[in-house]
């Protein structure tokens, strides 16, 4: 009696463009970053917020360097770990620890992180002992869902919530620039609030650099994308840019909506981006900003 092994593959062709730039851009989660992250920016740049994260964006463009040109040769669900792999000959096996540490406590990050915020932003849930567990287990199963509908419907809901968040980040952006009218301010693109010291920048930098991880991994579909060669690296120009509209214009906002002589206090606040938020822009915009950071 003869047992027939049954060869699995991912879906070649499954996905495309829109769907590989926001799986990278997923990974930004910039309204996050929006909502409560930015403070270790703060703590250092204060009133020269923006212009420390406009230049971790430029730095992060040219790291994005290494997997736009790998892209063009390696197609391999593997992303970095393949390439590393297939450049370290018998040491490429190293790649494969990591690869499944990354995929154990990546997700228990994001979960933990996010059911952390959920139990923050209430004072009232904060007296309800270990409700965060229940939290952690909604967003694990939410996410256990999606993955079993397969790759195209999770990507899907990626690609909408994505540009619904870059849409509603950006525009949200504008408008309390525009409220701050007269207020508006050039000088926290430049060292000036910090008398023209520049070390603080670079410290602001470093942290805002880590506001970008997670751009390159549209590399890990590449499998399943549709002429991956050609349209991974497109996808990883597209969103950086967007990441950057995303996170840049708004750091101004927050930055000058809070006041550029006290970004001290916002570094040291719980969760100063939603503050500015309801500041301007009322309930309606702190709950969009609270959802867009839960998708």
């Amino acid at each position: 009696m003869s047992t027939e092994v049954r060869r699995t593959q991912l879906r070649r062709g499954a996905v495309a463009f829109w769907h590989a730039v926001f799986q990278s851009f997923s990974f930004v989660a910039p309204a996050g970053d929006v909502a409560i992250l930015l403070l270790g920016t703060a703590a250092f740049a204060l009133g020269a917020t923006p212009l420390a994260i406009l230049l971790a964006w430029l730095i992060y463009g040219l790291w994005l360097v290494v997997p736009y040109e790998f892209s063009k040769y390696i197609v391999n669900a593997g992303s970095y770990y393949a390439y590393s792999a297939r450049s370290s000959g018998p040491l490429g096996v190293m790649a494969l620890w990591y690869w499944m540490l990354e995929n154990l406590t990546g997700p228990a990050f994001g979960i933990l992180g996010l059911a952390g915020f959920l139990y923050l932003i209430s004072p009232a849930v904060t007296h309800i002992p270990y409700i965060w567990i229940a939290f952690a287990l909604i967003i694990w199963a939410y996410g256990a869902v999606l993955s079993y509908l397969g790759i195209k419907p999770s990507l899907s809901y990626v690609m909408y919530t994505g540009f619904a968040e870059a849409l509603f980040l950006f525009i949200s952006a504008l408008i309390i620039i525009a409220m701050l009218g007269s207020k508006n301010t050039w000088v926290v693109w430049t060292p000036a609030p910090l008398k023209w010291t520049w070390a603080p920048v670079f410290f602001g930098t470093i942290y805002s650099v880590l506001d970008f991880t997670g751009l390159g991994t549209a590399t890990t579909i590449s499998e399943e994308v549709r002429d991956p060669r050609r349209i991974i690296r497109w996808a990883l120009i597209t969103a950086w840019i967007l990441s950057g509209l995303a996170l840049i214009i708004p750091a101004y906002a927050l930055t000058v909506g809070w006041g550029v002589n006290q970004m001290s206090t916002y570094a040291t606040s719980p969760d100063p981006g939603l503050i500015v938020y309801m500041r301007y822009l009322g309930l309606a915009g702190w709950a969009l900003l609270v959802a867009f950071y839960d998708k």
